[in-house]
């Protein structure tokens, strides 16, 4: 505390914290401007956009492409000849990867640019937003670049924020959105899908705000040939709205480079719509997931117990299924593993099994004990033909007797173990009174 000059004690001062300044702006006042693009129908200029699509289709390759474009000055927009671009890669090298490939895009490499930041001594080339914001702005501004990359933009979010929250993804771009108006740049946003069917407009990784923030997005998707289709799902100012073009993805060798780089040839508009490549591609995985679901079952009833090297070598001589995929049709069938016969010294191998086959003919009646006296709900089975138990019944509440879920089985659990007489005595209860209440049955069952 400070004293006045009486010598009596002050209260300490409080820093009043400056009220936000603002300006208020009437319509007749303004002046009204036409929209600048930086492709014609395709890209705004001074603006925010998203590219969204499958992760490993050529995302990256698009970006390498688009920068190429620019720097030779065949963007065909609002800016005539070469355009700089800033591009900030997360997920690949800049030398190893971004730079052949924009070699292979033929590209002025002396137009396109990457980001490298000084962070308490550690070079980084991918700053957080928005904490960063201030230097996007202050980079764009000296360097004259117009078109701004950030591949992924999830993996740029500030520390503490939620790329699943609809709050958090505003926060993070719309200062993007701010620094694209106030510099004249596009600031295009590469985000990948969080599943691999449904309606494209709904399928952008996280929060819906990606979308609805964005001027422009551009859906990306792959057919089963490899063929590329890209929607321009919004774009509210173009005529090209929900248009779809096509591309394929070629390699091609750099000359004194020992490797080869993907690069796009044959960019066209398309009269497929990427909607329907998107529901064939879902439904065609679909129909080859029952077809192998069905041939592993009658695998199974033909050969045995098998080991998985056996199935996924059957399986891939047979129909060309992949391992990951034979791992999910074993799923699907609810296959058990088992220690099989022993193949010389050691251990024996472990044999997949349809369920039943798990089991012996005494143990299945014991398990299957019940089933008809309407005790357990039914599903149809994966072909539709037939219906299965959804559990099986217990003689015994081996569930509620002893918790086994959770950490070092008991520690924590989600289930914690119950006294049987006190777990009979509630089944007698509920019984006799279906409708009995939680507290009454806490009462019985402590």
């Amino acid at each position: 505390t400070d004293e006045d000059a009486s010598g009596r004690a002050q209260k300490p001062k409080v820093e009043e914290k400056s009220a936000p300044r603002f300006r208020v702006v009437s319509a007749a006042s303004t002046t009204i401007e036409e929209p600048r693009e930086l492709w014609y129908g395709m890209l705004p200029l001074g603006s925010l956009a998203v590219i969204s699509g499958m992760g490993g289709i050529g995302k990256s390759t698009l970006d390498a492409w688009l920068a190429a474009r620019a720097s030779r000055g065949e963007m065909d927009g609002d800016v005539k000849g070469p355009i700089k671009t800033l591009m900030v890669m997360d997920e690949d090298d800049w030398s190893m990867d971004t730079v052949p490939r924009l070699m292979a895009a033929e590209a002025d490499l002396s137009m396109v640019f990457k980001l490298f930041l000084d962070k308490d001594g550690f070079e980084t080339g991918v700053p957080s937003f928005p904490e960063d914001i201030h230097l996007l702005h202050r980079v764009i501004r000296e360097t004259g670049v117009q078109l701004v990359i950030l591949d992924v933009i999830t993996s740029m979010m500030s520390a503490g924020m939620d790329p699943n929250n609809q709050a958090d993804v505003r926060r993070l771009l719309n200062p993007l959105l701010q620094v694209a108006q106030q510099t004249g740049a596009t600031i295009l946003c590469v985000n990948h899908w969080r599943k691999m069917s449904g309606n494209i407009s709904h399928m952008i990784s996280g929060s819906a705000a990606y979308r609805d923030t964005a001027r422009c997005v551009w859906a990306v998707v792959q057919d089963k040939d490899g063929r590329r289709y890209v929607k321009i799902d919004k774009y509210n100012r173009s005529e090209r709205a929900g248009q779809t073009f096509e591309f394929s993805l070629a390699t091609k060798a750099i000359p004194g480079w020992k490797h080869t780089v993907g690069v796009i040839e044959d960019w066209r508009e398309s009269d497929i719509d990427a909607q329907d490549v998107l529901d064939g591609a879902s439904n065609e995985v679909r129909r080859e997931d029952r077809e192998l679901v069905a041939w592993l079952s009658a695998y199974l009833h033909s050969e045995g117990p098998s080991t998985l090297t056996d199935i996924k070598k059957a399986a891939t001589t047979d129909g060309g299924w992949s391992a990951a995929r034979v791992r999910k049709a074993l799923e699907a069938l609810q296959c058990v593993s088992m220690p099989g016969p022993a193949d010389g010294p050691g251990r024996p191998a472990h044999v997949w099994a349809l369920p039943a086959a798990a089991f012996s003919d005494d143990q299945i009646s014991r398990v299957m004990e019940g089933v008809d006296d309407e005790t357990v709900p039914f599903r149809p089975t994966y072909n539709g033909e037939e219906e299965e138990p959804e559990v099986y019944p217990a003689a015994f509440p081996n569930l509620l007797a002893n918790g086994a879920t959770g950490i070092a089985v008991g520690m924590a659990t989600s289930i914690p173990p119950h006294n049987v007489a006190e777990i009979v005595d509630a089944a007698l209860l509920l019984l006799d009174d279906p409708a009995t209440n939680l507290v009454d049955l806490m009462a019985v069952m402590r």
